[in-house]
């Protein structure tokens, strides 16, 4: 019954009220005056109907009230504005049962020190979006944009590898997967010298790259305001 009134979407005292309602005097009337009606008729009656079930009603509700007067002044009058009071308050409601039970449990957990699991650590620091600090996507160091990457590459000043003979590369050429490697490098040395690197920090947890150049910040632009 009371997931059925529930479900209408009222407060718990109107749901309480409905409930009462229905089981003191609804189920009361309708076993009543079904027998009543299967007297009368010489059958069975399963319920009364139409003009029958008005007339039935208001005179099922005048007994009701003349039982609710006698009890109420068997009591007497204290006794009754007690009952109200514990009816109409919330003291006893499982709702505030149930919400002191949480401000409870809640005082003690603020307290507690909070363990952070494996899932939320991040080698990295925080995990920010690409798109929220201006960077550029690891995913997005292409072949189309080498222009942009090598200016990146000069910007920040990264030393380039030697060949087979000791001599140090021209940068056109590095293939861009090299590129790639040496960017995403120092981006894990700038985040480790900033103090945002984790402990066990590699290179495959650099996800992106903050930009230095100026050719690279409208490569950016471009890119994460499409």
């Amino acid at each position: 019954m009371a997931a059925y009134v529930a479900s209408t979407n009222v407060g718990e005292a109107r749901r309480s009220d409905r409930a009462n309602a229905i089981s003191y005097v609804v189920r009361d009337f309708n076993k009543s005056a079904a027998y009543d009606a299967s007297k009368k008729r010489g059958k069975k009656v399963s319920r009364v109907e139409g003009g029958n079930r008005v007339r039935s009603f208001a005179k099922h509700i005048d007994h009701f009230h003349k039982i609710v007067d006698q009890a109420r002044a068997a009591i007497g009058d204290q006794c009754y504005k007690d009952l109200v009071k514990y009816i109409d308050g919330d003291a006893n409601k499982i709702s505030r049962v149930d919400l002191e039970a949480r401000k409870d449990k809640y005082s003690k957990g603020v307290n507690k020190t909070r363990k952070t699991t494996k899932s939320e650590t991040n080698a990295c620091g925080i995990d920010v979006p690409a798109e929220m600090d201006g960077g550029l996507k690891m995913k997005e160091i292409q072949k189309k944009h080498e222009t942009e990457v090598d200016a990146e590459i000069v910007c920040r000043r990264i030393e380039l590898p030697v060949d087979e003979d000791g001599i140090r590369k021209k940068i056109n050429q590095i293939s861009i997967k090299k590129k790639r490697d040496l960017l995403r490098l120092d981006q894990m040395n700038m985040l480790a010298g900033e103090q945002k690197a984790g402990d066990g920090i590699r290179p495959s947890d650099v996800k992106y790259i903050v930009p230095k150049s100026a050719a690279m910040k409208a490569l950016v632009v471009r890119i994460n305001g499409r």
